[in-house]
């Protein structure tokens, strides 16, 4: 029998782990027997983490402990995996009372492998809501009716993206669904819904930029927003509309914390090809930051140590500093510029007093690229041929090459050519058109905000 037979495992996984380590997690539990749970329920057998100190204060965590649910650290899975059997939680606890502790409390607890088979035999719950009276909300809301949900805080339990393209009308349909819960405030219950857009990718909102419809539907439990997320999922997928499962669509699909996590995933995984347009931009990029640093820097940036950038920042801080005092704080730039040029030695042999922010900006250029620079050279071991894709992880960005096609492209490029100077000589000819995605300004941006327009 697999290792996980009959255990429905849920996950805590933040940031500071690998993108990579999350899905090869997933995938061992589910090659040894075992279901992934989005969200913990009564029916989740374990909760693994891999930041106890974070776990403290998590929903995941105290709906967990509520339910007697053990909240075990990565180590669990692993050992569990080299025994080839399931074993008891007690000793990977990181949150919590071990069963152990219960008992001694008076309460006696059942174990994994034994409430895992209790499982088995027990008839799965049904939701009773009905979708037909479920209301749809327009999303962004603009009713103040519509039901209170905290855009900033929420956790996306599932998600997934489906397209139809219609070789006829040269369209392709699509729609996003999502589950969204927010953790309970203090004594409050959580909160759920289901996120959805659909419509056509070739057509945008006049007004808004938005493609297709956003919509959320929203729902009093954990049991009846997966349910609420089925009933869509199967609608999409059977006829007439036919959809069918893909791995990403556009970074213009989804929610903004969707969009912040798919720009993560694309720009720090290799399973997201990178399309020959973008790849010639990223060589190209790389080849003029190279040029322009073996012009400014007295060194290879190989040389340069991570503790000399260190040393170059503190530097700046202290002249941020200074020039935010004025003419009480003017006496020291000379000194703190000193200290960054001996941190990052320059080719100029006169370096200029950094007495203004437009070359403290300039300055703090440097130290980011050479930062980019190092960690593609340690990521291919400092080749003279480093690997494209290692370049355009170091970007830390999403980048896109528009078709002709599109109409974004059509859009942009009839801006440009109608805004150029009609004095110039020769005409603006474009050759390509690319559409560049930040997921820390797709965070802080105000997607409300009306009239948008291009520069």
């Amino acid at each position: 029998m697999a290792a996980f037979s009959g255990c429905q495992i849920a996950l805590e996984l933040d940031s500071s782990l690998p993108f990579k380590k999350k899905v090869k997690v997933k995938r061992q539990i589910i090659d040894n027997g075992g279901i992934v749970s989005f969200i913990v329920t009564k029916k989740t057998t374990h909760l693994v983490v891999n930041n106890a100190e974070k776990a403290q204060d998590s929903y995941k965590s105290r709906m967990a402990q509520k339910w007697g649910i053990p909240v075990v650290s990565l180590d669990f899975l692993d050992r569990c995996l080299e025994t080839g059997r399931l074993l008891e939680p007690d000793p990977y606890i990181v949150v919590g009372k071990t069963a152990a502790e219960q008992f001694s409390s008076g309460k006696i607890v059942a174990s994994m492998q034994d409430k895992a088979n209790a499982d088995k035999k027990k008839k799965r719950p049904k939701s009773t809501v009905n979708m037909n009276q479920v209301k749809t909300w327009p999303w962004p809301h603009t009713d103040p009716k519509a039901p209170g949900f905290p855009e900033d805080s929420y956790e996306i339990a599932r998600h997934t993206f489906l397209k139809k393209f219609d070789a006829r009308s040269r369209l392709t349909a699509f729609a996003c669904l999502e589950i969204h819960v927010a953790p309970s405030q203090g004594e409050g219950p959580a909160l759920y819904r289901v996120f959805s857009q659909h419509g056509t990718l070739e057509k945008k909102d006049p007004k808004t930029g938005v493609i297709g419809k956003t919509e959320c539907r929203y729902v009093d439990s954990a049991l009846d927003v997966e349910y609420a997320y089925t009933q869509l999922y199967r609608q999409f997928t059977s006829s007439p509309h036919n959809l069918t499962r893909v791995t990403f669509l556009s970074s213009q699909v989804g929610s903004p914390q969707l969009k912040k996590l798919m720009a993560e995933v694309r720009s720090s995984s290799s399973g997201f090809p990178i399309a020959p347009e973008v790849a010639q931009l990223v060589d190209y990029v790389w080849e003029e930051a190279s040029g322009q640093l073996s012009e400014i820097l007295a060194v290879p940036e190989d040389r340069i140590k991570t503790e000399d950038l260190d040393k170059a920042e503190a530097a700046l801080l202290s002249i941020r500093r200074a020039l935010e005092q004025g003419s009480k704080g003017a006496e020291d730039l000379g000194r703190f510029s000193n200290d960054f040029y001996a941190a990052i030695p320059h080719a100029h042999s006169e370096c200029p007093t950094i007495n203004n922010r437009r070359l403290l900006a300039e300055k703090q250029d440097i130290i980011q690229l050479v930062r980019d620079m190092r960690a593609v050279g340690e990521s291919t071991n400092w080749s003279a041929r480093s690997s494209t894709e290692a370049k355009y992880r170091a970007l830390r960005c999403e980048i896109q090459h528009l078709e002709p096609t599109s109409l974004d492209y059509g859009s942009i490029r009839d801006h440009v050519l109608n805004s150029q100077d009609s004095t110039l000589s020769s005409p603006l000819s474009l050759e390509a058109i690319y559409c560049v995605h930040r997921a820390v300004e797709e965070g802080s941006f105000t997607h409300s905000m009306e009239n948008k327009q291009l520069l």
